[in-house]
């Protein structure tokens, strides 16, 4: 509360004093005040301006900053040579496009810290741009590029709205080149090194509760081992951990499943709650994002067992093995009451040698 009270005060002194200043400041360290969920001292002040004075002028300042994550993410998936690298930064550019940079920001740019840089620069002077432009927010709609239009003044495009498309612009292109020029002679003599996968996993428990058959589940999709086989269990609380030490692949918004990459190579998926997909996001709360790595027992996600079920849902918890070349078997080790701690199932998998995307992250 006391950085945050700081925070929202040196914003204000940096806007009333010089809006160019404040535009590179605000628009270079954003991402990390994010990292820190400091950016909320920030975000109210929007809506505030917005209905006090039909406009504000501190979110112009950080708009170039969702295009410079996309050019970043772009450069690093034109120069990446490993393809899962490559496929991932291209998933994190359609997210940054769409105004969603977690993904870009911890699985792309924070593990190439030059890459980071220039990204956290371009948003900086785009920043700085818009702020000398007079760029203003007049309404509030989508995100990233598609919320261009809440830019626009209702009298007309205006040299506020010219100026922020132009720091737009600036910031991708300006991160872009640096991302390619940045990576470019260490990916050009990095070479992914091998690893041998595991034959043998154990995967633990994703919620305390009471594990039971998987086939006896009121959802077609998973009793029928459609995605694969596993475990259900009726969860005791609201916490989801990690069964796993690997890569979170898939993190949906809506905080109903999570799906991982184990490090010793099954891909793991975990849905709470049955059709909960509806809920979009209420009684849900996501703790990780796509791209970032997680060690068994990690909070996941926390969820409202009960608002859920007083809502008509099912909360039964259920985590399958997906199917995959290197699956041998998914053996069920436990029914009945479990923790986090809990070994549920007994995994077997095909030995081989694979490309390590995490030398290649290194190496970066």
């Amino acid at each position: 509360m006391i950085l945050q009270n700081i925070l929202s005060d040196t914003v204000l002194w940096l806007v009333g004093l010089n809006k160019g200043i404040a535009g590179f400041l605000l628009g270079f360290f954003w991402s990390i005040l994010v990292m820190f969920g400091l950016h909320w001292a920030v975000i109210p002040f929007f809506a505030i301006d917005v209905a006090h004075y039909g406009y504000d002028v501190i979110n112009p300042l950080i708009f170039a900053g969702g295009l410079a994550v996309l050019g970043s993410a772009i450069g690093v998936a034109i120069r990446a040579r490993d393809e899962r690298v490559k496929s991932m930064s291209v998933a994190a550019a359609i997210s940054a496009f769409f105004g969603i940079n977690e993904p870009a920001l911890y699985g792309v740019l924070i593990p190439r810290k030059k890459v980071l840089l220039t990204s956290f620069l371009a948003a900086g002077i785009g920043g700085a741009i818009a702020g000398f432009s007079g760029s203003k927010l007049y309404s509030f709609g989508a995100s990233g590029i598609l919320g261009l239009p809440c830019f626009i003044n209702p009298k007309g495009i205006d040299a506020g709205f010219i100026g922020l498309c132009i720091s737009g612009i600036v910031a991708f292109v300006f991160a872009l080149i640096a991302a390619l020029i940045a990576g470019a002679k260490k990916d050009a003599k990095s070479k992914p090194a091998e690893r041998h996968l595991a034959e043998h996993s154990d995967v633990y428990a994703p919620v305390a509760g009471e594990s039971f058959d998987l086939t006896t589940v009121h959802d077609d999709v998973f009793s029928k081992l459609v995605l694969g086989d596993g475990i259900a269990v009726k969860p005791s609380d609201g916490k989801v951990y990690a069964p796993v030490t690997g890569i979170v692949r898939v993190a949906y918004p809506t905080g109903h499943a999570v799906g991982l990459a184990s490090d010793d190579g099954e891909e793991v998926l975990i849905h709470i709650g049955i059709d909960t997909v509806n809920l979009e996001g209420k009684h849900f709360k996501m703790h990780v994002a796509q791209g970032m790595r997680v060690k068994k027992g990690d909070l996941l996600v926390d969820f409202d067992e009960a608002a859920i079920s007083a809502a008509g849902y099912d909360t039964t918890v259920m985590m399958v093995v997906t199917k995959s070349e290197r699956l041998k078997s998914v053996m069920p080790t436990q029914f009945g009451p479990v923790t986090k701690d809990t070994k549920v199932l007994d995994v077997e998998l095909q030995s081989n040698s694979v490309e390590s995307v995490t030398a290649v992250a290194t190496n970066d």
